[in-house]
């Protein structure tokens, strides 16, 4: 051999201490040559000498153990393969080194595994065990003694695939029904009740229904009995006790301990799923097929086979079905079922190189096999079977694969399994990739028998084509090619695929049933619009979370997916899924905001009388969606929000009944109608004279807790009375009186104007309003503007101490304060402009300004205000937060900036800037 190989130098060294005194030094150079000679036929690396290493470390009598490598030409063969091609295998042979002896002997390695021979095996030896622990530890051993075996034989190309595959499925099959009934006994004994053995039926689905499983494939299982039965003594039922026998096995068989693990078994490919009972009886599952069977479910039955309980009850169970999974004439609709099925998985393979799941790759080829099993096995009963090699030979065999055909399907078949096999036997793992790792690609390389790594890749990529070539040929229908969400630029791909995975079929994942089929149908129905939604999008990954946010609260996604089929409420939904994250939250949150966007009642205007009936969480999602969709400006929302808040106050205090001689009046954007999402409600609690303040002041105050706890979420806030919270907390009319013509300041005329009646006794509010008007006609211009320009210096050095870079459209300098301030100093040096404007809105004064044409500039405000309470509603609305902050991340910019401009035209930057200006501009001319 011109190839020169030797090991490092670490391992030699390594080597010469552990042989030290073991054997001659002549002896050594014999050992070392003849573990070169096998190790130069693989990609030995460093992993490959630490697995020799370990395997020689285990053996207990060296000397013996290397004078018969050195004497027998496969013993180092054997000892290279393992260490090279598999971790698992030098596990089990590390744990257990008087394996090898077994494995040497090269007649039992050839020898094929009997099921019948197996089961005889296993059942004679695990009835010498007494306790139900050492029966799983000896079923554990048994696993790996045979997967050394089989795994072996493997790699030394002893069998073929078919071989290796039929012999996995043997030694699962007998283990797995041996370790059912070992469970099945363990109940009876637990309760003292002797079971029949015939009254269940255990069968396989998937690859160990077709004899053709891998080395770590979940076992796919379903389990019925004959009929129920009650047990009078323990008082249980049959089903009871076969349902606990079926958690123990699962528990038993996938539970990993330091003796490892059985098999991972799988439940979820019974009738309704993960969400039923984990078995039934017969005339369930055979009317549950009768009438609510699926396609895909017939294309997973055609894997069924026995694994243990009664023969008879299988026998029963695949007659039935025969007609469900072969019907005698097959729709055309059944190839698009199979095709969204592989469609949808491809969609979730995230990993590209993946040989199970991509195109072109093994569930082509099964998939295009299955089709033609099913369209045609009604005509050919001779064409059932769940194994692919063999339903390949037989479709070619009816002539419904050309000869060509059958070439390129089994050799590409064998090609990828042989790569799973590699993967799975390395570590024990369930994989179906290619690995990037450059060590691991070229053990596979050398492996499969191909000279280098672009040889192998170029090898896969023609079957690939040519496996796609037929899936297509086999499964198109004619039908145009749908857009697919492929041609949509996620930002994050991996998440968007699951995203719309779940959202197709409840889990994406083939043979995880969560939606029904008429769910899944419906949702091909809703598809064309969503992809086309998602295409135009700006945010198609925001657009897509929010959907699945919806999705994931509803009880019944069939409802919603029935209603979403209405293209305009489907288009709605999905606006609100990018531009509001308000309206996502209320619907994941609250089933009767839910409800009330799937009557399609947030879309038309509803008349005050019912708003008032509305929850608040009902009625802010109604605001929030007729704002998203451009259907309500910001004078309005905050209208409609004060009113229905005012409303509720009136009634809570209505209907306390009190006798006293009060008002309650509102304050700040409450009463000036510039309520946002997140604003405080400011009241104030006046009463007619001190003494009532005083001796009804209990009362009062459960008042104010009343309302405070009846109206949340929203905060309610009483601390606008004079000198602020450290005051008493209820004042009378002539206290006030006082406390304005003696100690009031600038702010508090600013914040008083905006008094606004709510409930009670309105001659006392009239009163007080008299008394606020009289003590305002004495302020002085020039103390005014004075006291306006210290307000929001404080204001702007507060920002700046926070650190604030980006615009608070609220608080900054140009924004809605300024205006505030513009509009108190005009108020506060024109007596009678302020008398006016005592309670009524913000919107409502800066219509009166624009009709003073002596100040015709103010007529600016108006435009200004109003495209600023929109950005701040926004903000708030897109993003559900509580704060007016312009975000400073740039997609969430450009998300404001797009939903501005698609409802109202606005070009965020730009005019914001002369918005600024303008109101920077007018502050300096009427404030100073």
């Amino acid at each position: 051999m011109s190839k020169k190989f030797s090991f490092s130098n670490g391992f030699v060294n390594k080597i010469i201490e552990m042989t030290e005194g073991v054997i001659p030094s002549e002896k050594f150079e014999l050992f070392l040559v003849s573990l070169e000679r096998q190790a130069i036929k693989f990609h030995f690396d460093n992993s490959s000498e630490s697995n020799l290493l370990r395997i020689l470390s285990s053996i207990y009598d060296k000397t013996l153990f290397i004078n018969d490598l050195v004497r027998y030409p496969h013993h180092p063969e054997i000892l290279v393969s393992i260490a090279a091609n598999s971790n698992y295998l030098t596990d089990i042979v590390v744990r257990n080194p008087e394996y090898l002896y077994q494995i040497f002997d090269q007649d039992y390695l050839s020898q094929e595994i009997e099921q019948a021979a197996l089961q005889t095996e296993i059942e004679n030896i695990i009835s010498r065990y007494k306790s139900f622990n050492s029966k799983l530890n000896f079923l554990k051993q048994t696993k790996k003694r045979y997967i050394l075996k089989i795994g072996l034989a493997d790699i030394l190309k002893i069998n073929d695939l078919l071989k290796t595959t039929g012999q996995l499925s043997i030694l699962a099959k007998v283990i797995t029904a041996q370790l059912f009934r070992i469970c099945y006994q363990e109940i009876q004994t637990k309760y003292s009740q002797a079971l029949d053995n015939n009254k269940y039926c255990l069968c396989s689905l998937g690859k160990l229904g077709g004899n053709e499983l891998n080395y770590s494939s979940d076992i796919d299982l379903i389990l019925f009995y004959d009929n129920n039965e009650f047990y009078e003594l323990i008082n249980k039922e049959f089903h009871e006790l076969l349902s606990e026998t079926a958690l123990l096995f699962i528990k038993s068989s996938t539970e990993i301990t330091d003796k490892g693990y059985i098999y991972r078994v799988d439940f979820r490919l019974r009738p309704d799923g993960k969400y039923s009972p984990l078995c039934k009886s017969l005339v369930d599952y055979t009317k549950y097929y009768e009438l609510r069977g699926e396609d895909w479910e017939r294309q997973m039955l055609i894997k069924l086979d026995y694994i243990d309980g009664g023969k008879s009850l299988y026998q029963n169970f695949i007659n039935f079905l025969q007609p469900f999974i072969y019907p005698h004439s097959a729709s055309i609709s059944l190839k698009d079922q199979i095709q969204k099925i592989k469609h949808r998985i491809e969609q979730s393979n995230r990993e590209r190189e993946n040989v199970k799941l991509f195109k072109g790759g093994i569930r082509d080829i099964e998939f295009s096999v299955q089709a033609l099993q099913l369209i045609n096995g009604g005509k050919y009963k001779e064409i059932r079977t769940g194994n692919t090699v063999e339903a390949v030979n037989l479709l070619n065999g009816k002539k419904l694969l050309s000869n060509k055909e059958k070439k390129i399907f089994l050799e590409a078949y064998n090609f990828y399994r042989k790569i799973e096999h590699f993967l799975q036997l390395m570590n024990d793992t369930q994989t179906h990739l290619i690995p990037d790792n450059t060590d691991l690609l070229k053990k596979l390389t050398l492996f499969l028998g191909f000279k280098s790594t672009s040889e192998f890749k170029h090898t896969l990529s023609i079957y690939r084509k040519e496996i796609r070539k037929i899936f297509d040929s086999i499964l198109t229908t004619g039908v145009k090619e749908k857009s697919t969400i492929e041609e949509i630029p996620f930002k994050d791909k991996s998440r968007a695929i699951k995203n719309y995975s779940f959202l197709s079929t409840g889990t994406g994942v083939f043979g995880q049933k969560e939606f029904d089929q008429r769910t899944i149908n419906l949702f091909d129905q809703i598809e064309p619009t969503l992809i086309k939604y998602l295409k135009k999008s700006s945010a198609p990954d925001r657009v897509l979370d929010n959907l699945v946010k919806v999705i994931r609260s509803v009880s019944l996604t069939s409802i919603w997916y029935n209603e979403l089929c209405d293209n305009r409420f489907l288009k709605y939904l999905l606006t609100l899924c990018e531009y509001s994250d308000k309206s996502v939250n209320l619907i994941a949150v609250d089933k009767s905001c839910s409800e009330l966007l799937l009557t399609r009642k947030v879309f038309s205007e509803i008349p005050p009388d019912e708003i008032y009936r509305l929850t608040y969480n009902q009625l802010i999602i109604y605001l929030s969606v007729r704002l998203t969709l451009g259907l309500l400006n910001p004078e309005n929302f905050s209208a409609i929000l004060s009113d229905y808040i005012s409303d509720r106050i009136t009634k809570i205090v209505t209907g306390e009944k009190i006798k006293l001689d009060f008002f309650i009046a509102s304050l700040g954007s409450l009463s000036s109608k510039t309520l946002s999402f997140s604003s405080d409600i400011d009241l104030l609690l006046v009463t007619g004279s001190d003494k009532e303040a005083i001796e009804n002041e209990k009362g009062f105050l459960k008042l104010i807790n009343l309302l405070q706890e009846k109206l949340k979420p929203m905060a309610v806030d009483f601390r606008l009375r004079p000198e602020g919270k450290s005051s008493q907390l209820i004042w009378s009319v002539d206290r006030f009186k006082e406390y304005f013509n003696t100690r009031a300041r600038v702010w508090e005329f600013q914040a008083y104007s905006k008094l606004k009646f709510v409930t009670g006794n309105i001659d006392l509010y009239n009163k007080l309003t008299g008394f606020l008007c009289n003590s305002a006609y004495n302020l002085k211009e020039e103390v005014v503007r004075s006291e306006i320009k210290l307000m929001d210096r404080k204001i702007q050095n507060e920002l700046i101490s926070y650190g604030e870079s980006i615009f608070n459209i609220k608080k900054q300098s140009g924004g809605l304060s300024t205006v505030d301030f513009i509009i108190d100093s005009v108020l506060l040096t024109d007596f009678d402009l302020y008398k006016r404007s005592i309670g009524i809105s913000r919107y409502s004064i800066l219509y009166l300004f624009s009709r003073l044409k002596k100040q015709t500039e103010l007529r600016l405000l108006l435009n200004n205000y109003k495209v600023l309470k929109l950005i701040e509603l926004a903000i708030q609305n897109i993003f559900d937060v509580s704060n007016s902050i312009i975000p400073k991340s740039e997609e969430k910019k450009s998300l404001l900036a797009n939903w501005l401009k698609v409802k109202h035209k606005i070009l965020l930057d730009a005019e914001l800037k002369q918005i600024i200006r303008t109101n920077k501009d007018l502050f300096k001319k009427y404030v100073g």
